[in-house]
């Protein structure tokens, strides 16, 4: 492309010379002096940017295209690791509704199983906001939130929202 640009504004300078008996040899020798028109593919140059920029797009298409499986693999990801930890935290506490405290041979036993159980049910609340957080940007990724009909992902009929 450069090297075209560098050619293509470029006239010409032509030695002449007229096969002529009446002249003397300094009247049939002569220089001429030109400029090129460009009549045909006179727009080689843009045509091979626009070919470089559509390269380049294409590229950097590509590289989106990989940026964005990556993000949503990894949104995804979180998302079942959250989930499967929440699972395991409610099988947890589900196993400490089984213990009655008759069963437990002393007080302190009794208070360090109670804390236990109190920290498990705030990580289950952290953890069910870090849930709804996760769903929420993964369905923002997926442009879901912003489609109309617009719909309550967060409801377990994903009722549609009224429209003003």
């Amino acid at each position: 492309i450069k090297r075209h640009d560098i050619f293509s504004n470029i006239g010409f300078l032509q030695a002449e010379y007229r096969d002529n008996d009446n002249r003397t040899f300094s009247e049939v020798l002569g220089v001429q002096l030109g400029i090129k028109l460009p009549l045909v593919n006179k727009d080689r140059p843009d045509l091979g940017r626009r070919k470089l920029e559509l390269f380049e797009d294409q590229q950097k298409l590509e590289t989106e295209t990989v940026a964005m499986d990556i993000r949503q693999f990894n949104l995804e990801n979180d998302l079942r690791l959250r989930i499967d930890q929440y699972n395991l935290i409610a099988s947890k506490l589900d196993k400490f509704t089984a213990i009655e405290s008759e069963a437990v041979p002393d007080i302190e036993t009794l208070l360090e199983l109670e804390d236990y159980k109190t920290d498990l049910q705030d990580r289950q609340h952290e953890l069910r906001r870090d849930i709804l957080i996760s769903y929420i940007k993964w369905l923002h990724y997926q442009g879901q939130l912003s489609q109309a009909p617009y719909v309550n992902f967060l409801s377990s009929g994903r009722e549609a929202l009224p429209v003003e």
